[in-house]
This record gives C-alpha cells, structure tokens and sequence, in this order.
C-alpha cells in the first residue's frame, strides 16, 4: 500500500502555483453584459434617435404624460398602434415606428435614473410587447429584408460596407435578440403570467414559425448567405448572437441537458451518472491537491468511469434536429477563421466588420483608437457566439443520436476545424484573456443613463478593472471542449493533433490559472502523451504530474506508455471512410427503401395512384406553400424529354 504522504513527491504542487481566476463558467455571462454586447460603439448615437422617434410619436397619443405613467391597458394600447403603423408601405416610416419600438425593449431610459431602473422596464415592456404580437410582426419584416434582393446587389457593387446598409436589419434584429435574451432569463420575480408566456414563447421558437421554418433556420439561412458573399451587409454579430440564444433558449442550457441525459438514462435502464462534470470543474481549484491513494482506488473500482459503451441508442427519433445541414458548419467556421485573432486580412476573405464600421472614417487619434478597441471588441464577441453556438449544437446532437453527432463532427474535421482551433491558440494566449477591449462608460445601459465622460487616450487604455476577460476566457474553454469532442476515442484525430504538433500550443495555454480551461488542455495533452516519445515526457514532468493531479483516470490506464496495439500505422482516411459506411448504412436501413427504383413495378391506373394515402407529417400544412415552391415551381421541366420518354 503506498503511504499518503509518499504522493506528494510525485505530483508536485509548486508547479502550479499562481493566482486563481475567479471565473465561473456557464451558459452566458451576466444580463447585462450579454445585453451591452449587442451594440458596437459606432452604434452608440442612435439610442438618442431611437428615443427621439418614439418621444415624437408618443406625445401625439399621451399628451403631458410619461409612458412609465399609463396603465398597463393603455401600454397594450399604444403597442397596438404601433404594430398597425408596421404595416405601412412606406420603408422610411416603417424604421421610425420600429425605432420606436426598440425604444420600449431598451426599457424607456430617457424616463430612468438609473441602471437597475432600465432593466426593470426593459423585462416589463418586452412581455408587453411579446404579448400583443409584436414578433411575428418582426419576423415577417425580417424575412422581407433577407429577400431584398435590391439590397443586396446594391451591397455587393459597394467597395466599402458600413452601418449604413443594414440599419433597417440591425433594428429589428436588436428587438428580437432583446425580447428572446430577457425572455429567457428567468428571475425569482416573475408573475406567474410571464412565466407561462415564457414556456410558450419556447415553443413557438422551436416549431414552424414563418413559412413553415423554425425561427433557427431562418437565421442559419442568413450566415450562409452572408458567408457566400450573396449579402455582405448583414450585421452577422447580431445574427450570430440571436442564433445562439435562440437555441440555448428552445434546446436548453448545461443544467438542461444534465437532466434529459439522467432522464434517457432512467428510460433505457442504464446505470446513474456517476457526478457532473460541470459541476465537479466549477469546485475545482488551479491547483488543487490529489486525493489520497486510498480514495482513488476506491472511485475507480465504484465508479469505473471513462469506459466507452458499444451500445447505440436514440433517446429520441434521429429526425428531430434536422436544421443544421453541413454548409451551414462550414460557414461558421469561416466567421471563426475571420474573427480570430491570429488571422491575417485578406482580399478574399468575409467582411465581418459591416456592422460596426461607420460611415465616415476617424480623422483623430482618440477616433481610431475607439475604432480599433470596438473592432476587436466586435471580434471577440463573435468568436464567443460562434464557439458557444458549436459547443451547444454537437452536445445536444450527441444526446439525441451518437450518429447525428459523428456526422457534424466528421463535416467540422474535414472543413480542417482542428488545425483552426490549434492557430486561434497559437498566440499569447494570457494576453487574449486578459485583453481590455472594452470603453465602460459605453456599455449600455450604463451609457444611457449616465453623463458621458470625456474621452481620452488615457481612460482608453486603462480599459476595465477586471482581471481577466470574460467573454474570451469562456470562448477558450468552449473552443478547447469543442476540440475534446471532436477527438475523444478517435485515433485518427488524435494523430491530427500530433501531426499539426499541438502539444507547444496546449502547454502555453496551461499558463492561464483557471482549473477549468487547465482540464481540458490536459485532457488533450493526455490522449496525445503515449505518441509524443520518451524525450518530450523526460523534459514534461511537470505536466505529466498535472495530468495525474486533475485528469480522471481508469485503473488500467497506460496512456503514458506507447504499446504495439497503439503505437500500429494509422490511416486517417480508412478510419473515417468506416465511420461514414456505418452512418450511411444506419441511414439506408432506418429510412431508404428496400426496394430498387429502377425495377420497381409502376401502377399505371390514374385513379389507383390519386386514391392513395399520403402520410404527412403534423405540420405540413404550415408549410406546404413553400414544399409547392422548392420542389414544383422552381424545378425546371424538361418537356421534350417527357414527350420522347413518355
């Protein structure tokens, strides 16, 4: 039996030592700061011309009267008449009134002293509005202004993209994303009626909303338009937020998915969930000691975790999620590639900054360094959108098919999202987390209801107290998670981390003193170990020991030492190739015919043939007009064909 006190010449605690950031990892940051995040700097003169148009409306309804003043019926009255003058033809007056409307979800600041003030009449005015109907009204707004297609070549023939071209889109994305983010967010306080809107506000994000599509698939529809070059004017931080949100929203957060994993488990008699990891990571410290060799033991022969079931299931049916076709992942890849750091400017390359550029150009130093700290600000918001997009759609996946899961995995792997991953952190990654990209006195709400400051070049770069970056520390973890995903239990890419020498990489990453990002590059290190040789563990104690210290282990775990079974040649493609033979042929046995459709006997009798039962599926009938469009209408007809092979 091996002393307790004998471990610690083994796994060394000093190697470790430094501050611990206090960072707490879930779904999203703070309200506030997820709400601060839609705006770029440029945008900020507009809050003034949001509250101008509705001032200018709202005096001719309630005159000498505040809107904080009138009852919650003459509330809905107003909103009503607002959501009539959206239907007008005119497009300069329909972004007045939408202005207007903006100006009640941003919480009717001009009438607030202060920030919690403006968030209360945010929630208050957003359920209001959600109530009288306003965004189906948006949606259908939305969809024209996707379909504009005058916008779009106009957009496409110009040099230079700025806020300009997508005023009208970024207004009405801003109402969605702030009625779908507060929604969301569920407070100790809420009426009972807000709570119920809210379950159904859920439901109806997640079913056929517009032209028979889920709310997701509209949206996903923009990034890859906007990624084919089609509309370069889309305000695409906007739109990948909304999309985020608006999945975390209908498929559930972590804590979500915890429970529909427990609750398949108890459905299909397997064994409880040993812990949860989530929340097992959140107790953990930089540096935290081992257990002792008595404990260790004992919870590898309870729990015997870490061992992979051959066993395939479907807690639900494979069809469910059906809104996440490949080009879609590739394109989400190419904002990634754009938005990070460590990429160069290219002729070629998406044009991501459409939104946040403005008009005229800065002609002062203080202009251009406001600029350059809004435009990598502006990157890093996309980059977290995108990671806790792609993070969220393979967990989810995962859970409800193994085989949905492998085949997004094996379209991110071939659209090279592995050396993409390993180049975001080839840089100085303490630096990124602790970038101060951020003009405080900007942020909304604290902008709209505080004096502005001036501004110098000082107070620039101070930037915030903080010590560390939120929203980049949580886009590492996420791109290090996504990057667990993709190569757990397959030796092909785990060879690709090898091939692409990503162990430098990984190690520079351990620098940042936070338990959870530290976990996964170990979990990384450690698949990795066996292949890497006898020198490079010689000259890696230190991180060998960590891994001991915080990654789980099996009892006949030998991932430090190459065996012949191993250590065999490996072939990336005939893997891969297996991989897609065994989902085709899951697809082909689940959903093709068995029958050959050349030799397939043809009913020839007219009223046989329209006397058949079609099955439908339940929500077809939403839908139908555009089945009619995409499969009839659009497909060209070849009639000499038909009439020489009748």
């Amino acid at each position: 039996m091996i002393h307790d006190g004998l471990i610690w010449l083994f796994f060394p605690q000093s190697s470790m030592e430094s501050p611990n950031l206090e960072f707490e990892y879930g779904d999203s940051d703070m309200l506030t700061a997820e709400l601060s995040e839609l705006y770029s700097y440029t945008e900020e003169p507009e809050f003034a011309l949001n509250r101008d148009y509705f001032e200018e409306d709202f005096r001719s309804h309630a005159r000498g009267r505040r809107w904080t003043e009138l009852t919650v019926d003459e509330q809905r009255a107003y909103v009503m008449r607002l959501l009539d003058a959206l239907e007008v033809t005119d497009r300069d007056k329909r972004l007045k009134v939408a202005r207007a409307i903006l100006y009640l979800a941003q919480g009717v600041f001009d009438e607030c002293d202060t920030e919690v003030d403006v968030l209360h009449w945010s929630r208050h005015n957003i359920f209001v509005l959600y109530d009288m109907g306003i965004f189906t009204a948006l949606l259908e707004l939305l969809s024209m202004e996707i379909d504009n297609s005058q916008a779009c070549s106009s957009a496409v023939r110009k040099p230079a993209i700025s806020l300009a071209e997508s005023t009208e889109l970024r207004v009405l994305l801003s109402i969605m994303y702030l009625m779908v983010e507060t929604i969301r967010v569920q407070t100790e306080d809420d009426r009972p009626e807000w709570r119920a809107a809210r379950e159904t506000f859920k439901n109806e994000l997640g079913s056929p909303l517009y032209n028979g599509e889920p709310f997701a698939l509209l949206l996903f529809t923009m990034v890859t338009k906007f990624c084919s070059m089609n509309a370069p004017h889309f305000p695409m931080k906007k739109v990948l937020l909304l999309l985020w949100k608006t999945v975390l929203f209908t498929l559930g957060g972590f804590e979500e998915l915890q429970q529909m994993k427990v609750g398949a488990r108890e459905r299909l008699s397997l064994p409880p969930l040993p812990e949860d990891s989530i929340k097992v990571v959140r107790a953990m410290r930089a540096a935290s000691p081992p257990a002792s060799a008595m404990e260790l033991i004992e919870q590898q022969q309870q729990q015997k975790r870490g061992r992979r079931s051959r066993r395939v299931h479907a807690s639900r049916p494979a069809h469910t999620h059906t809104y996440t076709p490949p080009h879609t992942h590739i394109a989400l890849l190419k904002l990634l590639l754009a938005a990070a750091p460590t990429s160069k400017a290219k002729t070629d390359s998406i044009n991501i900054l459409a939104d946040v550029l403005p008009e005229e150009m800065p002609i002062t130093v203080l202009q251009s360094m406001k600029l350059g700290i809004d435009v990598n600000r502006h990157k890093e918001i996309i980059v977290k959108a995108i990671s806790a997009l792609l993070l969220l759609l393979l967990k989810h996946l995962k859970l409800n098919h193994i085989y949905q899961f492998e085949i997004v995995s094996q379209h991110l792997v071939f659209a090279n999202c592995i050396p993409l991953i390993l180049k975001f952190f080839n840089q100085n990654i303490m630096s990124y987390i602790s970038a101060k990209n951020s003009i405080c006195v900007l942020d909304f709400p604290h902008c709209v209801v505080h004096e502005m400051p001036e501004l110098t070049a000082e107070s620039l770069e101070a930037g915030d107290n903080n010590q560390f970056c939120w929203r980049n520390l949580f886009s590492c973890i996420n791109l290090l998670r996504i990057l667990n995903k993709l190569t757990k239990w397959k030796h092909s890419r785990t060879m690709m981390l090898v091939v692409f020498k990503s162990a430098p990489i990984l190690k520079r990453a351990l620098k940042v003193k936070q338990a959870m990002m530290q976990l996964y590059v170990l979990k990384l290190l450690k698949i990795q170990t066996k292949y890497l040789g006898r020198q490079w563990r010689k000259s890696n104690m230190k991180t060998m020991s960590a891994i001991y210290q915080k990654v789980r282990h099996r009892l006949n775990d030998d991932w430090a030492y190459g065996n012949d079974i191993d250590a065999r040649p490996w072939d990336f493609q005939a893997e891969e190739c297996a991989l897609r033979e065994s989902i085709e042929k899951f697809n082909s046995r689940r959903y093709d015919k068995n029958k050959n459709g050349d030799f397939a006997p043809v009913d020839n009798c007219l009223q046989s043939v329209l006397g058949q039962r079609v099955e439908l599926p339940e929500d077809f009938h939403y839908s139908y007009e555009m089945w009619l469009e995409r499969e009839v209408f659009s497909q060209p007809i070849q009639w000499e064909g038909l009439l020489q092979n009748p």
